[in-house]
């Protein structure tokens, strides 16, 4: 059977579009976490990033992804990168967060966004996103999902290679950024 040649270039020409460059300025940024602890982002230049999960009280879809994440985490975090969480959502309740988190299985710092400042700066659109930023640059140089594509992308700043960023849809609710205003 011949396939058509048409049907290669759409392939190639799809396949395409699932690795593009996708690195954003971010700036320094500091926020404390469900703790009290205060976290600038320029503090962690001894680490390769900082890989963000983007989550919100109001939305129960993180479990989705909490064991991905926490499987990647075990696997990454003695390689120089920082995991944390970022809680973009206006909710202030930090015992409630701390105790969705330990529900989750999850130990590690969620920093708190109450007016979403830091999720719109970061153009943040969606819970369950991940976003690797580089605390040397400032910069985001991954934003997707907890899954084959974030270990690829680490693997290529491990390898001191330029992230070639997934387009791969998180799968959380949206935030509501007209709750902060």
């Amino acid at each position: 059977m011949k396939t058509p040649i048409g049907l290669y270039t759409l392939l190639l020409l799809t396949g395409s579009v699932w690795a593009v460059d996708a690195t954003i300025s971010a700036d320094n940024f500091s926020l404390f976490d469900q703790r009290g602890n205060f976290h600038q982002m320029s503090s962690y230049n001894d680490h390769k990033g900082i890989v963000l999960l983007t989550r919100s009280s109001e939305c129960a879809t993180v479990a989705e992804i909490a064991s991905a994440y926490s499987e990647i985490k075990t696997r990454f975090v003695d390689l120089g990168f920082e995991f944390m969480m970022l809680n973009s959502s206006t909710s202030t309740d930090r015992d409630k967060i701390s105790l969705e988190i330990g529900d989750l299985g999850l130990n590690l710092p969620v920093l708190m966004d109450e007016n979403l400042l830091i999720s719109r700066f970061l153009g943040v659109n969606k819970t369950n996103e991940i976003l690797v930023y580089e605390p040397k640059s400032y910069t985001v140089i991954y934003r997707g999902s907890a899954d084959r594509n974030l270990e690829v992308a680490l693997f290529s700043i491990l390898a001191g290679e330029p992230v070639m960023n997934s387009l791969s849809n998180a799968s959380g609710c949206d935030i509501d950024y007209m709750a902060a205003e």
